[in-house]
């Protein structure tokens, strides 16, 4: 019997390549040993939320890859592809760099996405980017990986199965389940801060949304990030944190600095409320129900789990750009009612 061994391909930030952690999963299922191995950028922080995936292999830094003008490096990263001895390539990216490395390691079958006539000449399954059909819809302004989607599905491959692509181990969870264990269901778990300033979440209409949150649902809130956040989260908790209510709002930043307790507190939770960012596709490939503020129907991602997309309420003028602050905070405690509800 033929060994299938499958290598995937990702590229961007780091949750640009969570994007595809459902697609992957899929794939591992196809191979002879259950797994997958993922060439990846920031192949640090990814091996330690592999930790969690019973079905990753091996993580591959092909950081290289992205500088054909540095070839040591290049071939260097090359050979390490060369040696896991793969059957089958799939490019999760439009990179065509990771496709000449993929071609020079001698890998027989290649598949994934095109943009260009050379992706056409060395991949035997082309996926191109306008196709995908309904499932583009659910990946708003990136709607070309709908085509992967669309791509496996044909194939027969599951992809929005109840079992969610990251995985918390029982020690991240007993570590994070104590440190929350004086805090009131339900958990709400919050992130105001993305890097680009469209997206991010202005503090004072965080402030007054959240503390209307707190008073509707008698939970807690949980702020928790990356570090390029944590002066942001300083100040919302300063502002939100106040009076009877600052018993009912952490910042994980004071209790641990790991992705691993961070992924524990996303299975531990019962929603997730921020901005679309690192932590909103985390919380999707955690089973973490969650509502995601968009700044307009066009960027709206919907990909996996049990979501409830946010985007401004309709404007006034046709001149005014949309703003998260024109999501209303009774349009906020209804997503959060809908997802609590079940």
């Amino acid at each position: 019997m033929q060994t299938v061994k499958l290598i995937a391909f990702v590229s961007g930030g780091i949750g640009d390549q969570l994007y595809h952690f459902t697609q992957m999963r899929a794939l591992a299922g196809t191979t002879t040993s259950g797994t997958i191995d993922i060439g990846c950028i920031h192949a640090p922080i990814m091996k330690r939320i592999a930790a969690g995936c019973d079905w990753i292999g091996k993580i591959i830094d092909i950081s290289p890859l992205r500088r054909l003008a540095a070839p040591v490096g290049f071939l260097a990263a090359v050979r390490d592809v060369r040696e896991g001895g793969y059957s089958d390539a799939w490019f999760m990216h439009k990179s065509g760099n990771f496709k000449i490395a993929a071609t020079l390691a001698g890998i027989p079958a290649r598949h994934g996405l095109c943009a260009t006539w050379f992706d056409r000449w060395v991949v035997d399954t082309p996926i191109f980017l306008h196709e995908g059909g309904g499932r583009r819809k659910s990946w708003g302004h990136i709607p070309f990986i709908g085509a992967i989607d669309e791509c496996l599905t044909t194939k027969g491959l599951v992809l929005n199965d109840k079992y969610p692509p990251i995985g918390s181990s029982a020690n991240w969870t007993d570590e994070v389940a104590r440190c929350l264990a004086h805090l009131p269901r339900p958990l709400v778990v919050v992130n105001l801060f993305a890097a680009d300033t469209a997206r991010r979440w202005p503090l004072e209409h965080a402030a007054t949304a959240l503390k209307q949150v707190l008073t509707h649902y008698n939970g807690s809130i949980v702020l928790n990030t990356g570090p390029d956040a944590r002066e942001y989260h300083a100040q919302a908790y300063a502002m939100i944190a106040k009076d009877e209510m600052s018993e009912r709002v952490v910042d994980t930043a004071a209790l641990w600095r790991g992705i691993e307790q961070d992924i524990a507190l996303y299975h531990l939770a019962d929603a997730y409320l921020g901005v679309n960012s690192f932590s909103a596709n985390l919380a999707m490939n955690c089973n973490l129900k969650s509502a995601v503020l968009f700044p307009t129907d066009g960027d709206i991602l919907n990909y996996r789990s049990d979501n409830a997309p946010l985007v401004p309420a309709t404007l006034t003028s046709k001149t005014e750009r949309p703003c998260l602050t024109d999501i209303t905070s009774d349009q906020i405690i209804s997503a959060l009612g809908r997802l609590l509800a079940h």
